[in-house]
């Protein structure tokens, strides 16, 4: 039986927090106790105010055998791997790069998001997720009304200010 501590493995860099699924002789595939080791992750992270990015990783040469059945149903019904372009093109994927660069470009894609302002990152994420579900008029209304609420919040204005003075932001999280 693997210990469930060993199954997701945390690290933190500077607001940072790679979360690597740890059972590479099954391909990291998503176990009971796999889920809830990384549920667990997930609750730790969200009351760290100081994770700003999480990024998701596998051990071993296969991220993880899991995947989701409605964005994935040709490889479900066929059974045949797909390659990063199909992927890409499903969208599963957001980019493709070559694999001696993977670590180096999700780093500095992870920096980036650091860099950003917590409060227009959490109320972009909302707003994205929340409109998924609605009809499209409604997704719309509901998006404009998000980034009128971003636009009103301190950080919106520092931002601006950042970016007239030429100069990173001091994000306030207000």
């Amino acid at each position: 039986m693997t210990d469930e501590n060993s199954l997701v493995l945390r690290q933190d860099d500077a607001g940072v927090t790679t979360l690597t699924l740890n059972r590479p002789q099954a391909r990291n595939a998503l176990s009971r106790a796999m889920l809830k080791a990384l549920h667990r992750a997930f609750d730790d992270i969200a009351t760290d105010q100081a994770v700003r990015v999480v990024i998701l990783a596998g051990a071993g040469p296969g991220f993880c055998a899991g995947h989701d059945l409605k964005q994935a149903m040709q490889m479900l019904l066929t059974g045949d791997p797909i390659d990063a372009a199909t992927a890409l093109r499903f969208g599963l994927v957001n980019e493709i790069v070559p694999a001696a660069e993977l670590e180096a470009r999700t780093a500095a894609l992870a920096r980036q998001l650091a860099g950003k302002s917590p409060l227009t990152l959490a109320i972009g994420k909302e707003a994205f997720y929340r409109q998924l579900e609605l009809p499209l008029a409604e997704a719309y209304d509901y998006s404009r009304q998000a980034m009128v609420r971003n636009l009103q919040t301190l950080d919106a204005q520092e931002g601006i200010a950042a970016f007239i003075d030429k100069r990173p932001p001091r994000w306030c999280g207000h």
